[in-house]
């Protein structure tokens, strides 16, 4: 192990992200590196996220309101279970 990933044998690991189009896949793609290195991935959640690279940039982006009061709250609500199952 490098000194970048000491201390991830045997830890619980979950991932949080944004994108585009809020899929759930997107969510699981840190589990194989998490994996790799020794740790063990509980699970996911994600929302859909401000897009803003080209060629949305030219129209100002899309998803501009997100992630919004709803999805923080559904990002909380994550945690918290999280915590209380692990």
């Amino acid at each position: 192990m490098n000194k970048r990933t000491n201390g991830l044998e045997g830890k619980k690991c979950f991932s949080i992200c944004t994108s585009t189009t809020g899929s759930e896949k997107y969510t699981l793609y840190p589990k194989e590196a998490i994996e790799k290195k020794g740790g063990k991935f509980i699970r996911g959640w994600g929302c859909q996220g401000k897009a803003n690279f080209f060629p949305l940039n030219v129209f100002g982006g899309v998803h501009k309101e997100k992630p919004d009061e709803n999805d923080i709250k559904s990002a909380t609500d994550f945690l918290k279970k999280l915590v209380e199952e692990n």
